[in-house]
């Protein structure tokens, strides 16, 4: 039997609730309890939920294209940045994106399942039959989403999306009270750090020119700030929504309810997992930058500049 096969078994076994899929068995945001009703919070976790359930299912998806994309742009000697590797080099990095597309096919077919086990597969923005890595529709759209960009930017997006996608993953595996779920979250655990790994000797291995380290800073940087907090993105539409016809204060403002919504251990925890795995791929540019200085500029990082344009 094969690894993804009894994976798919254990997913048979359990049960996905919309409120609380992985039986975590607290709420995400205990600290608005003195501020919403407990029926609004419920609403709001299990969006949450949904986004990134949804979010993972089309990454997935995604990163199969991609990476694939960076395979063959390191074989025909079209990046710059890694067109100084011996053959032997880029035939290891080849077999590595072989492993990897394999193993993202195999994570988006494990979210399916789960998606289908839950009321998300019900919703108009779960589209299955369009994020398919085999579609050629699929892959057209994908490859013209950066075939204008300069490839340090998806790459930026990708490499912080894996640290953001172990961080949730370990929040996980440590919270859940279901061992069966426990075991999911390992086997992602496992084949996500050997992803990370591959990707931060990638990285390290690149000859940036200062124009291209400038956008990669700039990349890195505002794809961190995107993802420093569990579902954040998710938890700012709710609150617009929640706001409309609203008299309670915390919901006229945005900056007050997040900072209200992500504070405690758990959010504390998670922010500091995402930053200390994103410090690996800005320091493996920028050896020279200390954590304590990364950190600050990921604090006081406000981007006006367009990135990614060639």
């Amino acid at each position: 039997m094969s690894t993804t096969q009894s994976i798919l078994d254990l997913i048979d076994q359990c049960q996905f609730s919309d409120e609380d899929p992985f039986e975590i068995n607290q709420n995400l945001f205990p600290n608005l309890k003195e501020h919403l009703s407990i029926g609004l919070i419920k609403q709001l976790e299990a969006e949450c939920y949904a986004n990134w359930l949804n979010w993972a299912f089309e990454g997935e998806s995604r990163v199969s294209v991609f990476y694939k994309y960076i395979q063959e742009s390191i074989d025909n000697n079209t990046v710059p940045y890694f067109s100084h590797m011996s053959v032997d080099t880029k035939q290891q990095i080849h077999d590595y994106f072989d492993e990897i597309v394999n193993e993202e096919r195999e994570h988006r077919l494990i979210f399916k399942k789960i998606i289908e086990k839950t009321n998300l597969a019900k919703r108009k923005n779960y589209r299955p039959d369009f994020f398919d890595p085999d579609s050629a529709e699929f892959k057209q759209y994908e490859h013209s989403r950066y075939a204008h960009v300069e490839m340090l930017f998806p790459l930026a997006l990708a490499v912080i999306g894996e640290s953001y996608l172990l961080s949730c993953f370990l929040l996980f595996y440590k919270q859940s009270s279901n061992p069966v779920k426990k075991q999911l979250f390992k086997h992602f655990l496992t084949e996500e750090s050997q992803h990370i790994a591959h990707f931060l000797n990638l990285i390290k291995s690149g000859i940036y020119s200062d124009q291209a380290k400038d956008r990669l800073h700039h990349s890195f940087l505002q794809s961190i700030q995107d993802r420093l907090n569990f579902e954040k993105a998710a938890v700012n539409v709710i609150f617009s929504r929640l706001q409309q016809g609203s008299d309670n204060k915390l919901l006229h403002d945005q900056h007050l309810f997040n900072t209200v919504a992500y504070s405690g251990k758990l959010h504390e925890s998670f922010n500091k997992l995402v930053l200390r795995r994103s410090y690996q791929f800005y320091h493996a540019v920028f050896p020279d930058v200390t954590e304590d200085t990364f950190l600050h500029l990921v604090e006081n990082y406000h981007s006006d500049v367009l990135i990614g344009s060639e």
